[in-house]
């Protein structure tokens, strides 16, 4: 029997490729988006990412202490929760203020409450929305 690699949660260790095709679900080829964001972090030192379990935490950094997030996760809803968790406590640890998520699912939100943050958020009115965490 192989063993795979595991991080915290349940799942196994997925690929970058595989956690973006999951994430993306066919709206854009995920190939690409690799390819792109590996080059917009090469060429961008204010652009990173940052992996927790199965999740991808794309940043930039405003160089006040504050980052716009995009997340991009295969994660379940309970590796998420410890996702968002682990990436907010390593963002505090690198003395960031804020983080702030551009968010279109409302489960999004439910899992950064549930991972000790509490978000504020606005433009709520459509699909969109904000959601700033203060660390």
């Amino acid at each position: 029997m192989s063993q795979v690699k595991k991080e915290r949660g349940d799942s196994p260790k997925m690929s970058t490729l595989d956690i973006l095709t999951k994430s993306v679900g066919g709206q854009i080829d995920p190939a690409r988006f690799e390819a792109v964001l590996s080059e917009t972090v090469r060429r961008n030192p204010k652009v990173r990412v940052i992996r927790a379990n199965n999740s991808l935490f794309i940043i930039h950094n405003d160089g006040q202490g504050n980052v716009d997030v995009i997340m991009e996760t295969a994660d379940k809803p309970k590796e998420l929760v410890d996702s968002l968790k682990q990436f907010g406590q390593g963002m505090k640890a690198a003395k960031f203020k804020s983080l702030r998520f551009e968010v279109a699912n409302p489960d999004i939100i439910r899992a950064i409450k549930m991972g000790g943050f509490e978000p504020k958020l606005s433009g709520v009115g459509g699909q969109q929305m904000s959601a700033v965490v203060e660390l």
